[in-house]
């Protein structure tokens, strides 16, 4: 590790302000004897996410050598007096000269690329990023991001049309679900680069991870029955039935198909005893499932084709029945092991299925609100699906490339589960 020293600096500060956001009496100290840093300031105007660059005579460190840091940055403030310290002893870079720091207020309606939640501590802090390099104690590299806390994409969706759907022509494809139309959003929003693992579930349930299939099929398998191993897996057999809770009424009480917490007729109302109203309670967030063309939208990345690496499976492009284990062990992996779109989605295909909110009619010609050839603004599916059926998305470590395309859409019951079915959460952007 190098040491960290500052030669003859002068300690000043400049500020990024917006329209809504203003700074004032900015200023910087530093403990001679620890090498801590001290950075107070004040805000008027809008509550604001604040954010900081560090910069050595004008030019910045980069994200990565400023990640520890405690206090009120990369958080949402509101109007008054704040601080916060950087604890630079812990930091490999060496700084000689002038030392300053860069602040910026993000509007909470625009706010950085990536969103932390931890999982551990009931309703503490959520956390704002600018990037993964900047994402404390190492970035992505370390494991806690796939065990003990969230880490959230910015969808850049607001304003944006995309087609969605496949082209005739593509290898797989089912007519009467993937009819290629135009989608727009209203909103950005927030998804989680991983599928949730084994580990984030167990902290967000408050049990140990139901570990499943690694303990049962592969006892004797090194790479499965370490903890790490299986904690960073996707969790499995999730049904939408224990993901947002759902009772599902007789002829005699409403009729078949008249879900109290089902999509979208009752809104983001779910169940506070299952995943999602657990995940609520606890973090303070609002999770919930993407909708079939938000999941979609966030795949794609702003690509036409079968995959947004190509038109043909790579290798490390996803988990399928192409893409297995070295000895032909067909099983979930850990997340993040596979190639990351442009917006640092992992697993996107294969691994294990992605339960979207939208239902899915069955029959002919009946396959859900995706089908139309007219264009559509945030679509939320049909309110109504005789046979309970949902979307599922991405395929699985079991399944053929074909059925793991960006395009390809399959359906299930409410309340199915399996090895092969997990979830990617999704939140709402302030």
């Amino acid at each position: 590790m190098k040491s960290f020293l500052i030669f003859n600096s002068l300690l000043a500060a400049t500020v990024s302000l917006n329209a809504a956001t203003t700074f004032s009496d900015v200023s910087l100290t530093q403990n001679s004897a620890s090498g801590t840093v001290a950075v107070s300031y004040a805000t008027a105007g809008d509550p604001a996410i604040v954010t900081c660059e560090f910069l050595t005579n004008g030019v910045s460190l980069g994200e990565a050598d400023f990640t520890r840091l405690h206090g009120d940055v990369n958080v949402k403030v509101s109007a008054g007096t704040h601080s916060f310290t950087w604890a630079t002893a812990a930091e490999r870079v060496t700084i000689a000269g002038t030392l300053s720091v860069k602040l910026k207020a993000w509007s909470p309606s625009t706010p950085p690329d990536y969103m932390v939640v931890d999982l551990v501590i009931p309703n503490s802090t959520v956390h704002y990023y600018v990037s993964t390099n900047a994402l404390p104690v190492g970035g992505l590299a370390n494991d806690v991001y796939r065990r003990h806390k969230i880490v959230m994409r910015r969808i850049p969706a607001k304003g944006v049309t995309f087609t969605m759907g496949s082209a005739s022509n593509e290898s797989g494809r089912n007519a009467d679900r993937e009819t290629r139309h135009e989608v727009t959003f209203t909103h950005d929003y927030w998804l989680g680069i991983y599928p949730l693992t084994s580990r984030q579930y167990a902290n967000i349930i408050g049990t140990q991870p139901l570990w499943g299939y690694w303990t049962t099929n592969n006892v004797n398998d090194t790479r499965f029955v370490t903890e790490k191993m299986r904690d960073m897996r996707p969790q499995t057999n999730l049904s939408i039935s224990s993901l947002r809770g759902t009772t599902y009424y007789t002829a005699a009480n409403g009729g078949p198909g008249k879900d109290t917490y089902a999509w979208p007729q009752n809104g983001y109302d779910v169940l506070s005893t299952e995943l999602i109203g657990r995940a609520r309670t606890r973090t303070g967030v609002q999770f919930d499932l993407p909708t079939d063309a938000q999941w979609e939208f966030a795949c794609r990345a702003g690509t036409s084709t079968p995959y947004f690496f190509g038109n043909t499976m790579v290798t490390n492009g996803g988990w399928t029945q192409a893409n297995t284990w070295p000895d032909g062990v067909k099983a979930p992996h850990p997340v993040g092991e596979t190639l990351a779109n442009a917006y640092g989605l992992y697993d996107l295909y294969g691994n294990v299925l992605e339960t979207c909110r939208d239902r899915m009619e069955t029959g002919s010609g009946q396959p859900g609100y995706t089908m139309p050839e007219t264009a559509v603004t945030d679509p939320s599916g049909p309110e109504f699906s005789s046979t309970r059926n949902v979307v599922q998305r991405g395929g699985a470590y079991n399944w053929a490339n074909s059925q793991s395309r960006s395009g390809y859409r399959e359906r299930c019951d409410f309340t199915w589960k399996g090895n092969e079915r997990g979830v990617r959460l999704w939140a709402p952007i302030d």
